[in-house]
């Protein structure tokens, strides 16, 4: 019984993201990593420059402890997807909607947010530049609500 299409694809993205992380000495990181890194910034009394940057964004040591308590490959598989997910819009958007290619990177960023490092304004500045990836559930949790609450408006926007 052979792979479908998607299934291989799916597997390819996993074996690649398995061998970035051990390349990147991450496979191994404790599952609780953000349990571990609050209490070393705790411990320590003093603040993790990274995280210190992040909390400007608007991150909480909630959402450090829900992205970082995710093993290293399921961050990356989430970051995958949203690049997929951004690139197959991008490409829609091109293709089917005849849109020039600065049209439709505002589109994709108006239903996608960027996440990465906001500090990175190679591509965007301002409000479009990459928001932390400790957000993504905080956002996927409000982009879900506000779309239960009124579906035929987020449909518009």
């Amino acid at each position: 019984m052979g792979l479908s299409n998607s299934e291989k694809m799916a597997k390819d993205i996993l074996n690649q993201l398995i061998n970035e992380s051990k390349k990147e000495n991450c496979y191994n990181l404790p599952i609780n990593l953000g349990d571990v890194l609050l209490q070393k910034e705790k411990d320590s009394g003093k603040e993790n420059e990274n995280f210190k940057k992040k909390r400007k964004e608007g991150v909480k040591d909630e959402d450090i402890k829900w992205w970082f308590n995710l093993n290293d490959i399921g961050r990356r598989m989430m970051a995958r997807v949203d690049d997929m997910n951004c690139l197959a819009m991008l490409i829609n958007e091109r293709t089917e909607n005849g849109k020039n290619e600065n049209e439709s990177a505002a589109i994709v960023r108006k239903y996608h947010p960027k996440y990465g490092n906001p500090e990175d304004d190679s591509f965007t500045k301002g409000d479009d530049r990459p928001i932390p990836y400790e957000l993504k559930d905080r956002v996927n949790i409000y982009i879900e609500k506000r779309f239960k609450n009124d579906q035929e408006r987020q449909r518009k926007i």
